[in-house]
């Protein structure tokens, strides 16, 4: 079987030389590509995939005309251009067209598309239909289609459509089919995926900091979650990385509390070094967020992998098995999360260790690239045979 891999991912030779063009303002989003990567990793152990790419430009500053994109194998890249996003996108859906049809026909090809990516997912789908190539669809986010249809646009309309028009889904939670898989396609549940290759050594004497790194918006709890901290009686320091509506707020706040620390945008690598030395992980978007019951954070499980205990509201899309390994919030309130941090921090430091040992332990045993990645092939499998 050959796959053909529709999305933004690009090679890491790339992402490095996006990311130093980009000089810390506005980085590419790298929870993306590393969802992105690690998925294609995992399928490369059971067969051979083909990229065919937008590259993710994220400020007007990049200029890639000195990049050879040749050296990146398994890469098809639908355009350098840099000058515009509507000229881009037409690049991208005319470009993925051609690289499609110029692909060799394979009797086992099959293709998986990412939603979120539409321009280049679009002009794939419609070569793969031309050459009879199944299609698979993967759907982290859907944001546009939870709207009444009725006063939604053309474009939106059109998403809808195609959206309904797939061989298989590869879903991020049992939620998502029913919104999703109107025509009861097969379906599978991924919910995330961590590297099969990381090894840590989780250190006794952690940090004295509880940590959270993603969006920082207020719709996601964010402010609830520093004002809550700010009423903890401990000596712990809560650091924040990412982007987001809450910044200034949180800015404001560490000026006159040294207990808030916000460290900005920085390189994933930072992040997973961060978060494996400090006490405690936190994720506190609300349970009753409208798209919660149809999106898994990535970050969950990138916080199990660390070693680090997480706590984390109770999300409708978390699996029932996800529970045993970790910490939820009592109360999705100001007092709620005030509470559950004090009992948290007040628990032996042994606890807490045992708590991300067994979490580690179950995501690289369970969720690891390797595993989903076979998962995902025994599906592919079955859709083609359909």
């Amino acid at each position: 079987m050959k796959i053909l891999y529709y999305s933004c991912l690009v090679s890491q030779n790339l992402l490095d030389e996006l990311i130093n063009q980009s000089k810390g303002e506005n980085l590419p989003a790298q929870s993306i590509q590393k969802f992105h990567r690690l998925l294609v990793t995992g399928l490369k152990k059971y067969c051979k995939v083909k990229c065919i790419s937008s590259i993710p430009f994220s400020n007007h500053r990049i200029n890639l005309d000195k990049y050879n994109p040749s050296k990146d194998l398994d890469f098809l890249y639908t355009s350098k251009n840099n000058k515009g996003n509507f000229v881009r996108q037409i690049l991208n859906f005319l470009m993925s067209f051609y690289f499609t049809l110029k692909e060799e026909n394979k009797v086992n090809n099959i293709a998986i598309f990412d939603y979120l990516n539409f321009s280049v997912s679009l002009g794939g789908y419609l070569a793969c239909k031309l050459k009879n190539i199944p299609t698979v669809v993967i759907v982290t986010d859907f944001p546009d289609l939870m709207v009444n249809q009725s006063s939604v646009g053309f474009v939106t309309k059109l998403k809808y459509k195609w959206l309904n028009s797939f061989n298989g889904y590869i879903l991020l939670s049992e939620y998502m089919n029913e919104i999703i898989n109107k025509n009861n396609k097969p379906y599978l549940i991924m919910e995330g995926l961590v590297d099969s290759s990381y090894q840590v050594s989780i250190p006794h004497n952690k940090e004295k900091v509880v940590l959270y790194a993603g969006g920082l918006y207020s719709k996601y709890g964010i402010n609830k979650l520093v004002d809550a901290f700010l009423k903890t009686k401990n000596d712990y320091e809560l650091h924040l990385y990412g982007n987001g509506d809450s910044v200034p707020y949180i800015e404001e706040l560490a000026q006159s509390n040294p207990r808030i620390k916000y460290f900005g945008m920085v390189a994933n690598k930072i992040i997973v070094d961060k978060i494996s030395k400090c006490t405690l992980l936190v994720n506190p978007r609300p349970s009753d967020l409208a798209l919660s019951r149809y999106s898994f954070p990535s970050k969950n499980l990138e916080y199990m992998l660390s070693g680090t205990p997480l706590l984390t509201t109770k999300l409708p899309s978390i699996p029932i098995d996800h529970y045993p390994y970790v910490y939820f919030f009592e109360e999705e309130t100001k007092v709620g999360f005030e509470n559950t941090l004090n009992t948290i921090l007040n628990k032996p430091l042994n606890e807490l260790y045992e708590k991300g040992v067994i979490a580690n332990s179950y995501v690289l045993k369970n969720k690891s690239n390797l595993i989903q990645g076979k998962r995902i092939y025994t599906f592919l499998n079955t859709v083609y045979e359909k």
